[in-house]
């Protein structure tokens, strides 16, 4: 901020201070009109420019009296964490009100059983298998990418099991553990709700969520079971 007691001089940093800001307003406005030219017909990147403006840069807060042990090689502090992320969804589910509808009401109409899900192929798996996958993987788990490399060959072996998994209606409970890693969501963090728990399935395990997937998927799409209005986690559907 100027600070003079000159009129000329405050005059002339207000006008060009107000031009300079309009200028910039401009530009961003143009910009922006121009990424959402680039993705008109892309519902995914239009979401990810909305986000992009209305993001805001998280205040870290302020250093305060209370501490908080975040030594994560704590056994201690580790059990505390776990006990509170395996309970959270229950603590907040009990104080919510029940809803005056069910997810029932929601259904257009009566739809037939999916009693059988249809058996996977070798070609499914590999082609899954060969999609572009994250580098996360598990701590105790064998790498994502030892299966985009290797899709071609353990394709077959991938495609039985879950078949007899399917058959079987289980899955081995050796997959279906996670492995949690809390990341602060404030700087510093003060309790265990301070800490947002994110999780990693093991690599075949998110090959065989795919596979339910597209099948559950193409179930309730081909009977129009879902109703128009739902639109959350539904590919072009706007």
């Amino acid at each position: 901020m100027l600070s003079t007691n000159n009129p000329s001089i405050s005059a002339k940093y207000k006008f060009y201070r107000n031009k300079i800001t309009h200028l910039r307003e401009s530009l961003k406005e143009n910009y922006y009109r121009s990424k959402f030219e680039n993705c008109r017909n892309d519902v995914k990147k239009s979401w990810k420019v909305i986000n992009e403006i209305i993001t805001t840069k998280t205040k870290k807060s302020q250093v305060g009296t209370e501490t908080y042990n975040t030594d994560l090689n704590n056994q201690n502090h580790c059990e505390e964490l776990n006990n509170h992320f395996s309970k959270i969804g229950k603590n907040i589910s009990s104080k919510i009100d029940p809803p005056p509808a069910t997810f029932d009401d929601f259904f257009i109409e009566s739809f037939p059983n999916l009693c059988v899900f249809p058996p996977t192929s070798a070609d499914e798996i590999r082609l899954i298998a060969s999609l572009k996958c994250k580098t996360t993987s598990n701590s105790y788990d064998v790498p994502a990418k030892f299966f985009k490399i290797s899709a071609s060959s353990l394709s077959s072996w991938l495609s039985e099991f879950f078949n007899k998994c399917m058959a079987a209606g289980k899955f081995p409970n050796l997959l279906k553990i996670e492995q949690i890693t809390p990341i602060p969501k404030i700087l510093p963090p003060k309790s265990p709700n301070d800490y947002r728990p994110i999780s990693i399935l093991p690599t075949l395990s998110k090959v065989f969520e795919k596979v339910i997937y597209s099948r559950l998927y193409s179930f309730v799409t081909s009977n129009s079971i879902l109703s128009p209005q739902q639109y959350g986690f539904r590919t072009n559907h706007y």
